[in-house]
């Protein structure tokens, strides 16, 4: 029974775990698809015409529980469709952001085994001219919009989608097509989270502050897989 009852707390513990004051850094590698809207393109989701390939990463900081500031790096195609010719360019984009996390025991506990967030932020795109020549190429500046939701499956991994909509300063990428609104894009990604760092261990009894369940352990007593000392005959005391 005693082992059930570990190994339960074993899942529960890496179904909840998430990052935290206990690693400062998470590394996200992801791919995707990017969605244009401009005059080419007056809809989001226009799954059939919109979308091209994306690839990047993103280091995330740990400031509290409410919030994590970092930096996204990608590049992928965007573009759109058209018999005519349409629009379509390579770029390489970037983004500085901060991140509100919803799971910050105000509006979610802690605990919750999903990490949702919003966040705002400001970059460039760098569009370089297509083989085609359905684009002009340009520097732009970009603010950045959107949410997202991790989960991680232990402490050492977990999975990432990001919607990130991006607002450039400029109405001529989509084939020098002008009209009443700047070019945007939306980034859909999914990608594999990696905290890095050590976690910190405050006992030293070989486990770590965010799995410990007994975190003032003298030094040297001998503990299972959740930190707590060992009770051999079963009499309540370690």
């Amino acid at each position: 029974m005693n082992k059930i009852v570990l190994i339960l707390s074993l899942l529960i513990s890496a179904s909840t775990w998430s990052q935290s004051e206990k690693t400062k850094l998470a590394l996200t590698l992801y791919t995707g698809v990017s969605d244009y809207y401009g005059e080419l393109n007056t809809q989001f989701f226009n799954m059939d015409k919109a979308y091209r390939a994306q690839f990047g990463g993103s280091l995330m900081y740990f400031l509290n529980p409410s919030f994590q500031t970092g930096i996204d790096v990608g590049f992928g195609s965007h573009g759109y469709w058209l018999p005519s010719g349409g629009y379509r360019a390579n770029v390489w984009k970037s983004n500085a952001q901060i991140r509100y996390m919803l799971a910050n025991d105000y509006l979610l506990p802690k605990t919750f085994k999903y990490n949702p967030y919003l966040f705002v932020g400001a970059g460039f795109a760098d569009h370089f001219l297509d083989l085609q020549g359905l684009n002009t190429p340009g520097f732009d500046f970009t603010v950045n919009l959107g949410g997202g939701v991790s989960y991680y499956f232990t402490e050492y991994v977990g999975v990432n989608y990001n919607l990130n909509w991006a607002i450039t300063n400029n109405d001529i990428r989509d084939n020098r097509v002008v009209g009443k609104f700047n070019d945007m894009f939306m980034i859909h990604s999914l990608g594999v989270v990696f905290p890095l760092g050590k976690l910190p261990d405050t006992d030293q009894d070989g486990v770590h502050d965010g799995r410990d369940r007994c975190p003032n352990t003298p030094f040297g007593v001998e503990v299972d897989m959740l930190g707590c000392p060992f009770d051999f005959d079963s009499d309540g005391v370690a």
